[in-house]
Formats: C-alpha cells, structure tokens, sequence
C-alpha cells in the first residue's frame, strides 16, 4: 500500500473514531491555529490553516455548530474569514474592551467601547446572551481576579483575543497564568501592576505567554528578573519597561549578563529601568555606579533620536533636582 499523505491520515484517522472524539480532535488541533491569529488593518489574517475545516461534510461542520459555545463559533468565523465554517447560522458579536473584576467569589465583567474602563461611569455590566458574543480584540484588563474567577460557563459567550493585557491586584501563581493564557489569544503587549502574591514569577508569565512583544512590569520581581528572561522568552522582545526597588533591579548586575540580555533582543529594542523614588534618592554612588558598569561597555547619548541599528537601556531615578535619566546604546 502506498504511504498515505498527511491529509489521507487524517481523515482516516477520523473515519473510525465516534463523534464526541471527531469535535475533540479538530478543537485540540484549531488550538495552535487561533493562537497564530493576527490583526493587519483591523482584519483577522490568518498564517496557515492546519488541517482543511472548510472542505469537510456539511453535516459535520453542521454537527460541530451544534457542540461549539457561541465564542468558539465566532472564533471558527473570524479565523476562517466566512460564516460556512459552522452552518446554518452566522453568530454575531459586539467589540469591546472589557474588564474583569473579581469582587469576592464573584466575577463582574465591565464593557465600554472606547477606551474609557478606567472611568466606571463609561463602562456597562456585559449580561450573557444566546445571540451575541463580547470580542474584546484590543484591550482586556483584569482587577482583583483570582485562578477561580478565570473558569466558569460566562466564558463561553466572551471571546477574548486582546492585543494588550493589563492585570492589576491579581493573585498571579501558575495556575493563574495557564488559565488566563487558555481563555485568550493574540496578546503582544502585557502591563502588571501590583500583586496580591509580593513577587512576580517570570517563568510562568513566560511559559503561559510565549509570543510577547512587550513587558510592563511595575511590581516586585526577584533579582535574577534578567536571567530569568533571556532563559525562558521565545521570541525576541521589542521592549520591556520595569519599575522597583534599587536593591532588587541592580543587585547582582553584571554588565556582561546586560550585553547578552540586550543582543538577544530586536534591533530597536528597549529596556526601561526606573527606580522607585523612596531607594534611588540622588547620591554620588548612583553616578559612579552607573559610569562604572553602563559607560564602560555602553555608548551614552542624550539626543531624543535614538542611534539606528542597536539596542537600548535607560535609567531612570531621582535625585535632588527631581528625576535624573540616562540613556545607552550597545557601542
């Protein structure tokens, strides 16, 4: 028998197993395609799609609109580009930027169309219905939210593939970070403020979030926040902005650790470090400091145009004139 091509198997592998296990196949293999999901002038552009959804029976795919929750069936439409993808019905959907807050044991879901969530005035408590579905394609923030407020069947009537994720008050374990990462896609930008745990986990933030672009760290991190980076991203990081304590974000710096960390990013690259005003008071040690281990390796500038083709650190910290900002570049 001659050796059968990817696609043969694959339908003959589906071809002896029951239903229930048919819909858990495509769900499992569409995963990896919905996580490579992309948006280019506010449409969903799609990379490659793994297996051929669109050209199986109408009664399967009729089938699998029957078992899919409505933000499965929008996000079925989104990344096959038609509304067929799960007959007879198209599901509809509003955009958003929305909000989860965990009050207690109870999750509220706050919804604004503009960026106004900030202001709880602009924002409306998002009600699950049969008929529409909240995409939130740009902005998602989380307040107060614990690993148990992260499940649950409201889930299913929400599609969650923002761009930016902002987390704030939030108690991030591990577990958090997987369920979070499960429930959303396409998340470039990430920005956390404080946390209900002291200390950010970098390893899981990076194990559940493999593709960021960008890192906003305004909370505690331990002192090897460095290492712990350049062994766990995947992919090159446009930028980082951390904020903190002197003793945690500079002790055990070494400045050849600093070059390797800076080169394994892109071209453009920037990492912003600001010290926390009450362990950065202004002191000739700073200075000597910063001459000693960024001067001697780095190249300063001062100039709001950034040299092209390298990578760049700022400092950022307070003195008794007010802030004090240095700025280098890889020599």
């Amino acid at each position: 028998m001659a050796l059968l091509t990817t696609r043969e198997s694959f339908y003959l592998h589906i071809a002896i197993m029951g239903e229930s296990e048919r819909i858990n196949l495509y769900l499992s293999k569409l995963k990896q395609f919905f996580d490579e999901v992309a948006i280019a002038d506010d449409r969903y552009i799609h990379k490659s799609m793994p297996y051929p959804i669109l050209k199986l029976p109408y009664g399967i795919r009729y089938r699998l609109s029957e078992l899919t929750t409505p933000s499965e069936r929008l996000n079925f439409q989104l990344s096959a580009g038609t509304a067929s993808i799960c007959p007879p019905k198209l599901q509809y959907c509003h955009e958003y930027q929305i909000c989860l807050h965990g009050n207690v044991g109870d999750l509220e879901i706050a919804v604004a169309k503009e960026d106004s969530l900030m202001n709880p005035y602009d924002a409306e408590f998002f009600i699950p219905d049969s008929k529409t579905v909240a995409f939130c394609p740009n902005i998602l923030r989380l307040k107060n939210i614990d690993e148990f407020h992260l499940t649950g069947e409201v889930f299913d009537h929400i599609l969650l593939q923002p761009e930016e994720l902002t987390v704030d008050n939030c108690r991030l374990s591990n577990t958090f970070w997987q369920k979070l990462s499960a429930i959303t896609s396409n998340v470039r930008i990430i920005k956390i403020g404080s946390t209900n745990d002291g200390t950010l986990c970098i390893p899981s933030l990076l194990s559940a979030f493999s593709n960021l672009e960008e890192m906003w760290i305004l909370t505690n991190v331990q002192s090897t926040w460095m290492a712990d980076i350049l062994k766990h991203q995947s992919t090159q990081l446009k930028r980082i902005f951390i904020y903190g304590h002197a003793d945690i974000l500079l002790s055990l710096f070494d400045i050849k650790e600093l070059i390797n960390f800076l080169r394994a990013q892109s071209f453009g690259f920037w990492l912003n470090i600001e010290l926390d005003p009450s362990t950065s008071r202004w002191s000739r040690e700073y200075d000597d400091w910063i001459q000693h281990q960024l001067g001697s390796e780095l190249r300063r500038f001062t100039s709001v145009y950034t040299p092209r083709g390298s990578q760049y650190i700022s400092l950022g910290y307070y003195g008794s004139c007010g802030r004090r900002l240095v700025k280098y570049s890889l020599a």
